[in-house]
């Protein structure tokens, strides 16, 4: 694949993952707060979707390394940031992949949401 059309295919990619948070975030975030990340050509390093409280990496290739993806994002992702991937392989349904231990908390969050128990989280914060 050219590299045009690799970047196409990676800005394709972002915009798609973009989109998917934006709806999942409806009426907590405002939209333009979820945004595509510049791409810099060298520096510093950001994002490939800009989301409040996280960091957010988008792979779309034929094959995708999930664990070379993990650590990526890992490495890349800001201070106090939840770190996480959004990967689709050609033609099949988008996955998630992020760190055990950052997923273990969400669930926790969630269980405890689930339990209406979410003020005794708040308490031992």
């Amino acid at each position: 694949m050219s590299g045009r059309r690799s970047r196409r295919k990676g800005a394709t990619g972002d915009l798609e993952v973009r989109d998917m948070l934006r709806v999942a975030l409806a009426g907590l975030v405002p939209e333009e707060q979820i945004r595509r990340g510049l791409q810099p050509q060298g520096g510093h390093v950001v994002p490939d979707v800009v989301v409040p409280f996280g960091w957010c990496e988008s792979k779309r290739r034929k094959v995708i390394n999930v664990f070379r993806t993990v650590e990526q994002v890992q490495q890349d992702a800001a201070p106090g940031a939840l770190p996480f991937a959004i990967c689709r392989r050609d033609r099949e349904k988008p996955i998630a992949a992020l760190p055990a231990d950052v997923f273990c908390e969400i669930w926790r969050v969630y269980t405890a949401w689930r339990l209406g128990r979410l003020d005794e989280l708040e308490a031992s914060e």
